[in-house]
């Protein structure tokens, strides 16, 4: 039997899941303070090795974390309870084909984009930040968005050899530092 609501009892719905998923997302300020940190080590990792002639060959090896990353995270969210609406069911979809797309660049396509890589990649993950924050209409993850997606941008006219400090800067502040925030805004919550 088919369920009808009326306008009301439909817009309360539709808020009750934006906010249920608003709060689930903003309660992982644990895994935006992760990826900030893990992004910015790799890439100041980068940076550095960059500076050593003998080392520039092998200067991607820092990112290897990105996939170690991806274990924790995966076994951080598989020891959470599971019980995700749509939203939360939908934002997992799109960060896994981001990630898998940002992979997928910075692993096996690398040559082709050269120069370009690093704000390509800054750029597809502040669209996932942006996406995420739209969706749950949360203003730290807009900022973070913004920010690392401002940061891309101003990354295309970046000497390559300085994109490493860009890509450190996007991960800090979009990263850690919202993460930070999230976790801030979480204890004031609890006082209250």
């Amino acid at each position: 039997m088919e369920e009808h609501f009326s306008p009301q009892q439909s817009l309360a719905l539709i808020t009750q899941v934006i906010q249920q998923a608003k709060q689930k997302v903003e309660q992982d300020d644990t895994v935006y303070m992760f990826w900030g940190l893990l992004i910015t080590v790799a890439a100041l990792g980068q940076y550095f090795m960059l500076q050593i002639p003998d080392l520039k060959a092998v200067s991607f090896l820092p990112y290897l974390l990105m996939p170690v990353g991806s274990v924790f995270t995966w076994r951080y969210y598989s020891k959470k309870a599971n019980s995700n609406n749509l939203l939360q069911t939908t934002l997992k979809k799109v960060w896994t084909v981001l990630s898998i797309n940002i992979y997928i660049l910075g692993f096996a396509l690398f040559g082709v984009l050269g120069a370009n890589l690093m704000p390509v990649m800054l750029l597809l993950l502040g669209m996932g930040f942006l996406i995420t924050a739209w969706t749950i209409q949360s203003a730290p993850l807009q900022f973070g968005g913004l920010f690392i997606n401002l940061v891309g941008l101003a990354a295309f006219f970046v000497p390559l050899y300085l994109q490493p400090l860009c890509m450190a800067v996007a991960g800090f502040i979009g990263g850690f530092v919202v993460g930070c925030y999230l976790r801030y805004q979480k204890t004031q919550k609890s006082y209250v």
